[in-house]
């Protein structure tokens, strides 16, 4: 068994950073969606601005990987993403882009993502990556709290 380094990560990390890189990506269309169908300009702004973020976070994971000789494809999200985001796309036309049931779908998203990074830091504890996830995980959960603030607003209007 070889030594893990930031070029030569063990099969365990890269599938686990692979799941990762896949919900980010997810998330990317997830917030796109739902900038496009929400009824506030104000939500739709921090959700295109999510969007973005989750952009920046997807392609320093995929060059992690690329760095460790592992190519991914750049719009390859999840099936539980795509489920996600039909089902979100489905409520917001049904409740005309109703802004608290898609920060209700939002911070749902956000557990999600949230749950990912946590059960990977669990996994590559002492990893050479585990400062770059921490990174990641510290911004991914700013976002959370964010979402999951604007949700309780929007529920208590």
């Amino acid at each position: 068994m070889s030594l893990e380094t930031l070029n030569n990560l063990n099969p365990t990390t890269i599938e686990a950073l692979k799941e990762l890189y896949a919900t980010n990506v997810g998330s990317i269309s997830f917030y796109e969606e739902a900038a496009d169908t929400v009824d506030g300009p104000s939500v739709a702004r921090v959700f295109r601005n999510v969007a973005k973020e989750r952009g920046l976070l997807a392609a320093e994971l995929r060059r992690r990987l690329k760095d460790s000789g592992v190519e991914v494809e750049r719009e390859a999200g999840t099936w539980r993403d795509t489920l996600h985001e039909t089902w979100t796309k489905l409520r917001g036309m049904v409740n005309g882009g109703d802004r608290t049931v898609l920060l209700i779908e939002a911070e749902r998203a956000e557990d999600r993502i949230k749950g990912c990074y946590e059960a990977l830091l669990k996994k590559a504890a002492g990893s050479p990556l585990n400062a770059v996830l921490l990174d990641e995980y510290r911004r991914v959960k700013s976002t959370h709290d964010l979402i999951r603030g604007l949700r309780d607003l929007a529920k208590a209007i």
